[in-house]
Order: structure tokens, then C-alpha cells, then sequence
């Protein structure tokens, strides 16, 4: 704007901490509002005090906007990692932080699966199918890095667009433009992937970021 150039505009959400539940050790934030502000992903945090982001606040309020995503009657996959625990915190059910849980219906189908399970459970259910990962932070692995119970034929049945990949802003930036990684250990697949893909980053906030099998 200071240079005279064009800046969409556009409504976003105005949300902060719960004080009454962070102090009964609880996090977890209140929507307050709308506010007109200019739409720079680069620099619209999804939760900030003092212009950083604060990763709890910021987690709680990912698992949130996915909560609310979530479909009657879809079989979700949930990989490992703290921000995809919040995911079922907020569903109030048990997670396992190292391992693949599946929820169907808010209703926990099984935990800390093998790669055997879940391609069982892909059989046996009859509608969409949908994974949701983490990236590891510092190096960018999505799939293929800590997750390797999502198979191939796991992630064949439920299908590159139904990949939900959470992630702060504050970790895609610790990647320094770096793309996020694929490596299931199917060559075809992986580069079925590469692209852009949509990272949950927050409440109603998103961004596109790209993926390659590699990471250059």
C-alpha cells in the first residue's frame, strides 16, 4: 500500500484467549469479532500476542476449523504429531501422539494402527476416506517420515485431494521456502502429489504451499 500498489481487502476474524479457561489450565480462544484488514498471507497470523504467533493457541485453533470440516459418515485418518492430537482432543477422545488413529461419526474406530489395520478398515468402509498430517517440523516430510503406516494403497483409496495437511504458519516459515516432502515409497504416487496443497494454518485460515518429492 505504501508503495502504491493494489492490496485485497477483506474480513477476518478478531480471537484471543480465553482468560477463565487458561486460568482453570485450559487453552482454548474466543471469537470477538470481524474486522476489514488487508489479505497478505505472509503476514496474517492465524493467533498472535505481541505479533507472534503462540503455537497453543494457534493448534487449538487448527483442531477447531478441522472439527468443523469434518463430515457425517467419512472415515478420517489422523496421523501423528501434537497438532494433529489437538484434533482429537477437541473431539474429546483418546489420541495416540506416535501413531494413526481413525475416527468415523466423532467415534474413535482404532488406534495406533499398522499400515495392515488401516488398509482393513479402507475395505471395509463404504464412503470417503480422508488423512490429516502434520509436517515435521524443521525438515517439511508430510507423508513418508514418521507416518509410514499410511501406505500407498492407503493413501490410493482415499485419494490426493482428500490429504488434509494442519501445520502453523510459524513452521512453514522455519522451512525458509522450502517445499513440503513426499515419500510413501510409490514413486507414481509421489509425484501425483506434487503441486500445491491447501495447509490448514488456523479458524477459516489457510494457505497453499507447495509439495515435491524432493527438496529443492
Amino acid at each position: 500500500m505504501a508503495q502504491g500498489k493494489w492490496v485485497d481487502a477483506g474480513a477476518e476474524e478478531v480471537r484471543d484467549i480465553d482468560e477463565q479457561a487458561f486460568r482453570e489450565g485450559r487453552v482454548s480462544t474466543r471469537h470477538y469479532g470481524e474486522l476489514l484488514v488487508p489479505r497478505l498471507g505472509q503476514f496474517l497470523q492465524a493467533t498472535k500476542v505481541s505479533g507472534r504467533e503462540v503455537e497453543e493457541l494457534v493448534v487449538a485453533d487448527i483442531a477447531a476449523e478441522v472439527v468443523e470440516l469434518m463430515e457425517a459418515d467419512t472415515l478420517y485418518f489422523i496421523g501423528p504429531g501434537t497438532t494433529t492430537a489437538a484434533i482429537l482432543d477437541e473431539l474429546q477422545l483418546a489420541n495416540t501422539l506416535l501413531g494413526v488413529d481413525a475416527v468415523c461419526n466423532n467415534v474413535l474406530r482404532g488406534q495406533d494402527l499398522s499400515a495392515i489395520q488401516l488398509e482393513a478398515l479402507c475395505q471395509e468402509h463404504p464412503g470417503e476416506i480422508v488423512i490429516i498430517v502434520t509436517a515435521i517440523g524443521g525438515q517439511g516430510h508430510i507423508l513418508g517420515r514418521g507416518n509410514q503406516q499410511l501406505s500407498p494403497a492407503v493413501i490410493r483409496r482415499a485419494g490426493p485431494q482428500n490429504l488434509w495437511v494442519v501445520a502453523s504458519k510459524s513452521k512453514l516459515t522455519e522451512l525458509g521456502g522450502r517445499p513440503l516432502l513426499v515419500d510413501s515409497n510409490d514413486r507414481e504416487l509421489d509425484v501425483a502429489m506434487e503441486g500445491y496443497i491447501r495447509v490448514i494454518t488456523g479458524y477459516r485460515d489457510s494457505v497453499l504451499y507447495r509439495v515435491s518429492t524432493s527438496g529443492n
